[in-house]
This record gives structure tokens, sequence and C-alpha cells, in this order.
């Protein structure tokens, strides 16, 4: 595990079950959420995920988390997987 590793913090309000879950599709392919997370060499990792299976559609790496970057990321992920359908 990362905690074992001391590759991740202790956050004490992390752990334990949540009273809901605001996203959590039963079927692949539903819904896709962006995720951004400064890397340590100050470039922006930004990637679409599928929310039912966690299979990362499209991500890439940029010097400034700006809009242009995110929507450059989600036409290279539509191409490539199709867009996401509401079942």
């Amino acid at each position: 595990m990362l905690m074992d590793e001391d590759a991740a913090e202790a956050r004490p309000g992390k752990g334990g079950k949540r009273k809901w879950v605001r996203y959590e599709r039963t079927y692949s392919n539903s819904m896709w959420h962006t995720n951004y997370k400064l890397l340590d060499d100050g470039r922006w990792f930004i990637a679409y995920m599928d929310d039912a299976s966690r299979f990362i559609t499209g991500f890439g790496v940029f010097d400034a988390a700006a809009g242009g970057h995110a929507l450059e990321v989600l036409a290279k992920a539509v191409g490539s997987t199709g867009s996401p359908h509401p079942s």
C-alpha cells in the first residue's frame, strides 16, 4: 500500500464508509470525470476517467491547467473511445 511505502500522507477524515457517493455509475461509459494533478516538476496532468470502470479514456501533461488543454484531452478521448452515453 502507499502508506506502507511512505508514498501517501495520513488523512484522518478520509477513512471510513461515506454516507453518500456523488458519482458512482453502474454501466461503463455512462459518465466521465476529469482530474487535474500538479506534478512535482510544475507541469499538470489532466485525465478523463470513466466513472464506473475507472478506465482512463484520455490524458495529457501540460505546462498549465487551462481549459483549452482539458478540451484537447477530451477531444482525443472521444476520438479514441467514443463519447460517454447515459444508460
